[in-house]
């Protein structure tokens, strides 16, 4: 990686544990920091990409399906276990979340970004493609409870 002190964040692809991502390029995540890198090889070697991954879940029982967010806020889903990614038009920004359950089921939480107003926890269950306000609070991070159907946490 050219700088490694330029990533603001580290992922690891679920289904494969030599596949990294990082977001941020020398920035915090905020409006202009776009792309990141991606490893293939466990971080020996890392390739520049247009989306700057900060986290990716993948939903269980989803077979090669992921879900990331961006340092942007922006969703994507991937059929392909990460080969190739496309951009969800709906997603409502910030942290996301899969629920064990259930693989059409996520959850974002805006999580005030950019400097905008704190407006709460969202639900798709439908894989991405529409989302209801369910919560509204200052959280922002989500855990999901592998333990409990629907269970869902925010601080």
């Amino acid at each position: 990686m050219a700088d490694s002190n330029a990533s603001t964040s580290l992922a690891l692809n679920p289904l494969s544990s030599r596949r990294l991502y990082t977001s941020g390029d020398g920035c915090s995540g905020g409006i202009g920091c776009a792309g990141g890198y991606e490893s293939e090889d466990g971080g020996s070697s890392w390739l520049w990409t247009e989306i700057g991954i900060r986290k990716v879940v993948s939903a269980s029982g989803s077979g090669q399906a992921l879900y990331a967010s961006s340092a942007q806020g922006q969703g994507y889903r991937s059929d392909d276990g990460g080969d190739s990614w496309q951009l969800i038009p709906s997603f409502p920004g910030g942290i996301l979340a899969a629920d064990p359950f259930d693989p059409r089921v996520l959850y974002a939480s805006d999580a005030g970004l950019f400097g905008g107003s704190y407006s709460g926890a969202y639900r798709s269950e439908d894989g991405g493609d529409t989302w209801q306000q369910i919560a509204s609070f200052p959280g922002a991070r989500l855990v999901v409870d592998p333990g409990k159907p629907g269970g869902l946490y925010a601080i």
